[in-house]
Order: structure tokens, then C-alpha cells, then sequence
């Protein structure tokens, strides 16, 4: 009987190295637009708030309150029977999207 070893194959492994990041360069006038570009894209301001709304709490709850009576009116349009009641509701929602609306 004779006996068979078993060995160990050896492998070889690639390493690799991370190379340095490259610095853009970027002259005077790239810089200029992009931060052009960064102060054109700030949020708008949607709505036109009351005096009365001072902090966020309040202002999140009047647009709250403008996007449900916005959508009620909605909802009064498209179920409305009548041609002359459709106008009525459309003016009106017009009328309240010009007060509330930027």
C-alpha cells in the first residue's frame, strides 16, 4: 500500500496599490459659476405668508392649510354638475391661488 500526500498548492496573488488622487484645476472664471450656479439654485419660496407666521411651525401649518383648501376646491370642480357651478369653483380657486401663491 502505498500512501499518496496531499500538498498544498501555492498561488500567487496580485496586489495592487491605490494611486493619489488628482487635484482638478480649475482657474478663476469655472469658480465664479460654480458658485453662480450654487447660490441660482436656492429654494423659492412658494408662498405668501401672513404677517402673523413667525417661525416654521406656523408656516408649516399655513401651507398645510392652503394645500387641503387648494385640493377641496379641486374636488368641487371636477364634481361639479353645472357648467356655471365649475366656474364658480374655478374662479374662486384662482382667486385663492393669486392671495396664497407666489
Amino acid at each position: 500500500m502505498s500512501t499518496t500526500k496531499k500538498v498544498a498548492k501555492t498561488t500567487q496573488t496580485k496586489t495592487t496599490t491605490k494611486k493619489a488622487p488628482r487635484a482638478k484645476k480649475v482657474d478663476a472664471t469655472q469658480k465664479a459659476e460654480v458658485v453662480k450656479q450654487i447660490v441660482e439654485s436656492k429654494r423659492v419660496i412658494k408662498y405668501n405668508y401672513p404677517a402673523d407666521c413667525k417661525d416654521t411651525v406656523q408656516r408649516k401649518a399655513f401651507r398645510q392649510a392652503a394645500r387641503t383648501k387648494i385640493k377641496r376646491l379641486e374636488n368641487k370642480i371636477f364634481k361639479a354638475q353645472s357648467k356655471t357651478s365649475r366656474a364658480k369653483f374655478e374662479k374662486e380657486l384662482k382667486k385663492y391661488q393669486a392671495d396664497v401663491l407666489n
